[in-house]
């Protein structure tokens, strides 16, 4: 259960990253309010999971802080590019209508 609560912090900082790129402001315009709550974000909860990966145990927790970073990484790039990808597809198609 601890687990999958880091894994699901991971992924909330992960999300809250991507919608401060600028590519992603485009999509996603963001207020100033909305802006400052995702910068809290993207800080606070690896550190937060880091502090309770450390106090549990700081061997293995340090691995298991990398290690579901990892995967939650990997699996938010992925949702987030089929998102994207997804979204932008009824243009995609529109513009191979047209030539």
């Amino acid at each position: 259960m601890i687990a999958f609560v880091l894994y699901f912090l991971w992924c909330i900082a992960f999300v809250s990253h991507d919608c401060l790129q600028t590519h992603s402001l485009k999509l996603m315009p963001l207020t100033k309010k909305q802006r400052f709550s995702a910068q809290c974000i993207r800080f606070f909860a690896p550190l937060l999971t880091l502090v309770w990966c450390l106090y549990t145990d700081p061997a293995k927790g340090m691995l298991l802080w990398l290690g579901l970073g990892s995967v939650a990484g990997v699996t938010v790039a992925l949702a987030l590019a089929y998102y994207k990808n997804k979204r932008s597809a009824p243009t995609q198609k529109a513009l191979r209508q047209k030539s």
